[in-house]
C-alpha cells in the first residue's frame, strides 16, 4: 500500500487479530496486538464499506497516560476508506498556519525620514523577529490542537481527535462513528447519517 511509510512497504503483513476467530472485544484486540510497533486495522461494515486506520505506535502506549483516553502516536498515523472508493487522510499538519498569521505592512506613517537607514533596518528586523515568534507560537498551538492521533481504553478506540473523531469504535467492536476531526481534516468515512457505522468483521495486521 503506497499510503504506508516506505520502510513498511517492503515488509510483509501478518494477521494479529480477527473478529472471526478472536471475538468482538477491544480488550482482546489490545492483548493480541500490543507487542507490534505498528499496526494496520481494516474493517467491513453492514453497508459494504471498508474502512481502516494505520496506527503508528504500539497499542501498549495506551497505558502511558494518567487518565483514560489520553492520546499517543505519531504524525504517520492515518485513516482511510477502501470501498466503495479509495481515499486516505493523513495528519492535517500546519495547513491553516498562514491564514492565521497577520503580516506587518509598512505604510508612509511607519517611515520617518529623520531615522537613519540603520535605525529603519533595526525596526524592520524587530518586526520580522516578532512575526517569527508569532508564527512559532501559532505552529505550537496548531500542533497541540491537531496532534491527537490514537486514544484507547477498554470502552472505546479513537483514531483522530479535535472537535470530532476520525474513527471511533466501541468496546464490543460492534458500532462506531466517523466524523470530521482536526487531526486529519477528513470527510466522514461512513455514508450513514451522523457518520455511524456497524462492523461485520475487523482485522489487525502487523509487519515483519
Amino acid at each position: 500500500c503506497s499510503w504506508l511509510p516506505l520502510r513498511l512497504q517492503v515488509k510483509k503483513p501478518y494477521l494479529l487479530f480477527t473478529t472471526n476467530n478472536d471475538g468482538y472485544n477491544l480488550k482482546t484486540l489490545y492483548l493480541k496486538c500490543e507487542k507490534a510497533e505498528q499496526t494496520l486495522m481494516i474493517f467491513g461494515t453492514t453497508t459494504g464499506e471498508v474502512l481502516g486506520a494505520y496506527l503508528s505506535s504500539s497499542l501498549k502506549n495506551r497505558h502511558n497516560g494518567n487518565q483514560n483516553l489520553s492520546f499517543f502516536g505519531t504524525v504517520e498515523t492515518f485513516i482511510f476508506k477502501l470501498n466503495p472508493e479509495s481515499v486516505c487522510y493523513h495528519w492535517n499538519g500546519y495547513e491553516q498556519l498562514h491564514s492565521k498569521v497577520s503580516t506587518y505592512v509598512f505604510s508612509s506613517d511607519s517611515f520617518d525620514e529623520k531615522r537613519t537607514p540603520k535605525e529603519h533596518l533595526a525596526i524592520t528586523s524587530c518586526f520580522e523577529a516578532n512575526q517569527i515568534t508569532q508564527r512559532s507560537q501559532i505552529k505550537r498551538d496548531e500542533h497541540i490542537r491537531s496532534a491527537l492521533f490514537i486514544s484507547c481504553d477498554e470502552s472505546r478506540m479513537v483514531i483522530g481527535g479535535g472537535d470530532g473523531e476520525g474513527i471511533a469504535i466501541d468496546g464490543d467492536i460492534h458500532a462506531g462513528r466517523s466524523t470530521w476531526c482536526r487531526t486529519f481534516d477528513n470527510a466522514p468515512l461512513s455514508s450513514l447519517e451522523n457518520g455511524d457505522f456497524f462492523i461485520i468483521r475487523l482485522d489487525v495486521f502487523g509487519f515483519h
